[in-house]
């Protein structure tokens, strides 16, 4: 519900209040959950992010760099397609739209597990590359900026991918990191 209200109107219109009349809950019931404002686009953010990552990172676990890269893509372009809502929100924000200071305390070890996973599938990849000196901001671009950017437009004009550009984001990530 709240990937819908930001995804539809924006996270400026996602308040704890709006929360509770979509969820036709009494006010002030949403803070058995979460303690603020702040806290609530927060989660939003990272359980975003973990739907993401849960649907993306087992591509990382083949042993065929080529293979990792293709399941990759095509795992990101399923995910957006069944995810729309979620996908407004990954694609269109960052993590500083949710969180532009510091992250609630609750929700630091989650925000630690989700770097460690992202790193951990980085350095695995590494280990497969016959370039193994790839620097980290060609990884990161190779294997997600290329995809986030094909897909940021569509998920912008509130419609599905084409077809055509799963097919044009493996290629240019196969290319990007010479593979």
């Amino acid at each position: 519900m709240a990937a819908r209200v930001a995804a539809a109107e924006g996270i400026s219109e996602l308040t704890v209040g709006r929360v509770c009349r979509e969820l036709q809950a009494p006010s002030g019931s949403i803070y058995r959950w979460f303690t603020s404002r702040a806290e609530l686009l927060a989660s939003l953010w990272l359980d975003t992010v973990d739907a993401f990552q849960d649907a993306v990172l087992p591509a990382f676990r083949q042993r065929d760099p080529r293979a990792v890269v293709t399941d990759s893509v095509a795992a990101s372009f399923t995910w957006v397609e069944a995810n729309p809502e979620r996908a407004q929100v990954l694609l269109l924000y960052n993590q500083r739209d949710f969180v532009p200071g510091e992250w609630p305390g609750r929700l630091v070890a989650q925000v630690s597990r989700q770097s460690d996973r992202l790193t951990t599938a980085l350095e695995m990849f590494t280990g497969l590359l016959s370039q193994p000196q790839l620097s980290g901001m060609v990884l990161r671009f190779g294997l997600f900026g290329i995809v986030q950017s094909a897909l940021r437009e569509e998920i912008r004009r509130r419609r599905p991918p084409d077809p055509a550009l799963r097919e044009a984001s493996t290629r240019a990530a196969l290319a990007a990191l010479a593979l």
